[in-house]
């Protein structure tokens, strides 16, 4: 998915010049007028570019922004495609204009580790591609029900192609919150600035103890381009992921677009 260049992403003299400019002619023709007071040829001349310049700097920005704002909203039916009720059309513009970043993919692999008695070890690695859509806070976590006994292993993410990771939680570091309700437990890792338009891989990796014959549900917390499934299940050991057949050697592809909420369900069951 393409991202329309912001003024996130360009360089602060490229998105700002025009007002540098103006600000520039502002304080050139006050010091004309200053040092030219008396009513001559150039007084005139000088007075008019002094108003246009501050024009620039102060009815500009606004104009732009309030155009902007009604375009938008006067075609958002059109942009996809088809007209919708009012109310409908409102909650996707609230939605959409919410969006801080995306994910661009998420590759989730489901792996039994081994049989204890009336339960199954599932080792689960979500493994992800982060995208920016404006400067932002990006602070992932993970939350397990108390059924679950989850135990996070990794979780971390890092710029593409460095090694140095920018996000790590630690059970031990003191940026690193877990945070246990009732029938909950939550792990928050700390958070990183994001620029517009930047990619962040992300790496979550832990472990279920559950029920020989039970499921697991990968929800959305991110809006995701493109996902896949790849079940690793034990011998004797029969494994499902929702929504779409499987494709071959226990792999699922799913080419939609996942939205905040929805979710994916793995479910299993263990001969003996």
């Amino acid at each position: 998915m393409a991202i329309a260049e912001t003024k996130g992403d360009e360089g602060f003299f490229e998105a700002y010049w025009l007002y540098l400019a103006a600000g520039a002619v502002l304080l050139g023709s006050l010091a004309g007028l200053y040092f030219y007071p008396e009513r001559g040829p150039w007084h005139g001349v000088i007075e008019a570019i002094c108003i246009a310049s501050a024009l620039t700097l102060t009815v500009d920005p606004f104009v732009k922004k309030r155009l902007a704002h009604e375009v938008n909203k006067s075609i958002f039916y059109h942009v996809i495609g088809f007209d919708l009720p009012p109310a409908m059309q409102e909650r996707l513009r609230t939605y959409l204009r919410a969006l801080e970043y995306y994910r661009e993919s998420l590759a989730v692999t489901a792996r039994a580790l081994r049989v204890e008695g009336d339960e199954v070890v599932m080792e689960i690695t979500l493994e992800g591609r982060v995208v920016a859509l404006t400067r932002c806070n990006y602070a992932p976590s993970l939350e397990f029900e108390d059924t679950e006994h989850g135990e996070v292993e990794e979780l971390w993410a890092k710029r593409p192609g460095e090694t140095e990771k920018l996000i790590e939680w630690k059970a031990t570091g003191p940026s690193a919150v877990t945070h246990r309700d009732p029938m909950t437990t939550t792990y928050n890792a700390p958070s990183a600035k994001l620029k517009a338009g930047e990619t962040l891989e992300s790496f979550f990796r832990f472990t279920l103890r559950q029920r020989k014959q039970d499921y697991w549900v990968q929800t959305f917390g991110t809006t995701t381009l493109k996902t896949t499934v790849t079940l690793a299940p034990l011998p004797k050991m029969k494994m499902y992921a929702s929504h779409k057949p499987v494709s071959g050697d226990n792999k699922y592809e799913y080419d939609r677009v996942f939205i905040i909420g929805e979710d994916i369900r793995i479910r299993w069951v263990a001969e003996g």
